[in-house]
């Protein structure tokens, strides 16, 4: 396929989500697309999916903003899913909690270290997990690589908010393996409450190191980090189902909300 995306959707009613579609659609295909995939505001490093499912939690920093209702907007105007992905939240990090597997003793007989990430140098420390993303995440569906510098500037506005040992590195022999991206979700605060979770962001390992535990020692870590600086919950954000983080979030967490990415086939017109 030649895929064609269709992002920063929104619609006021059905019958008009339905006719932008159509007309999305019919520009595509006039331009050589055979599938239209969406909602994705372009790629993957940007907003992507649609809210299908959902729970009385508010929604969190960076999560798609969307009312589930516009996904009938999708499947109305012939869209199927082509992938679904979920969020889930922790209980109370003071609580007792389904032990974890500890892979800690084997990762150090592997010469692998973890380290925070370090908030002071973090146009440098995006400068050393940028190729690990571009391994990490290179078979994931639709991933388009980013330039270095885009991808340092798409991250740079997070920089105020980093709180120090949420985020976490495995390095070895200086080479990051592997990392964990954590913020607080500052929504709460802006909603006039008090900031209590903690929204995990990003999870990556390196191909060649998975399976021996070191994706459940960085969330633990961060997890155990966050319980450190009083936050009670921490969100397990955007995981596609099946998927080596999903297996680590269902030891610690319980889905919250539910979200698909839709597509079309095109005809050529």
């Amino acid at each position: 396929h030649r895929p064609g995306v269709i992002g920063h959707y929104s619609s006021g009613s059905a019958a008009a989500g339905f006719a932008l579609l159509k007309a999305a659609c019919r520009e595509l295909a006039a331009r050589g697309c055979t599938v239209a995939v969406g909602p994705m505001d372009g790629n993957t490093w940007r907003s992507y999916r649609q809210i299908i499912r959902t729970s009385p939690r508010p929604g969190f920093f960076l999560e798609p903003d969307s009312p589930p209702g516009w996904a009938s907007h999708f499947t109305l105007s012939g869209f199927k899913p082509l992938a679904r992905y979920f969020s889930a939240m922790t209980g109370r990090l003071d609580d007792p909690t389904l032990p974890a597997p500890d892979h800690r003793g084997q990762l150090t007989g592997r010469g692998i270290i973890l380290r925070p990430l370090e908030p002071e140098r973090f146009e440098e420390e995006l400068c050393r997990i940028y190729p690990l993303c571009l391994e990490s995440f290179k078979d994931n569906l639709l991933f388009t690589p980013i330039p270095e510098e885009e991808f340092v500037s798409t991250h740079r506005p997070l920089r105020p908010h980093l709180i120090p040992g949420l985020s976490w590195v495995a390095e070895l022999k200086k080479t990051a393996i592997g990392f964990v991206f954590a913020l607080p979700d500052i929504l709460q605060a802006r909603r006039g409450g008090t900031v209590d979770t903690v929204v995990l962001k990003t999870l990556a390992v390196a191909p060649e190191f998975r399976g021996v535990g070191l994706g459940h020692v960085l969330v633990a870590a961060c997890q155990s980090a966050a319980a450190g600086h009083g936050f009670r919950n921490v969100i397990h954000a955007l995981i596609r189902e099946g998927n080596l983080s999903a297996r680590i979030s269902a030891h610690y967490a319980r889905s919250i909300r539910s979200y698909t990415l839709f597509a079309r086939e095109l005809v050529r017109v």
